[in-house]
């Protein structure tokens, strides 16, 4: 069994983590880092997180680039389409010499609808057929 004689829809794209900018956090001394989150389908998410910055950096520069391949049949992709990437700035205090992970909270958030990324001036799709 399988997708066997279905249209498959392949999906390529790259999601690059630039920069954040007009943040001002006055607390103690923490990390920042940008989490979001990739619908895989049937109500589960992938988080994926960059490297963590030292929030007395000047300029809060990830440049960071994170390549997403999926393959699906058509209603699948209309399903995607039909979900978001969910970004947030996220804060970890700096771990004390006792403690040696601490969670982390959200400091800022927003969202991009993948229907936004399918209309997307350059966006290409190809349909193949798995016969």
């Amino acid at each position: 069994m399988g997708v066997m004689g279905k249209k498959l829809s392949s999906l390529k794209c790259e999601v690059r983590v630039i920069e954040a900018r007009n943040v001002e956090i006055k607390s103690q001394a923490s990390t920042l880092f940008v989490r979001f989150y990739l619908s895989a389908g049937h109500n589960r998410k992938i988080e994926v997180n960059t490297r963590e910055l030292c929030q007395k950096s000047e300029n809060l520069v990830w440049d960071q680039s994170f390549g997403l391949e999926c393959q699906g049949n058509e209603a699948a992709v209309e399903e995607l389409k039909q979900q978001r990437v969910v970004f947030e700035l996220r804060r970890r205090k700096t771990a004390s010499f006792l403690r040696k992970s601490s969670r982390s909270e959200v400091v800022g958030r927003g969202e991009v609808s993948w229907e936004s990324v399918f209309e997307s001036r350059g966006m290409e799709m190809e349909i193949c057929s798995d016969e």
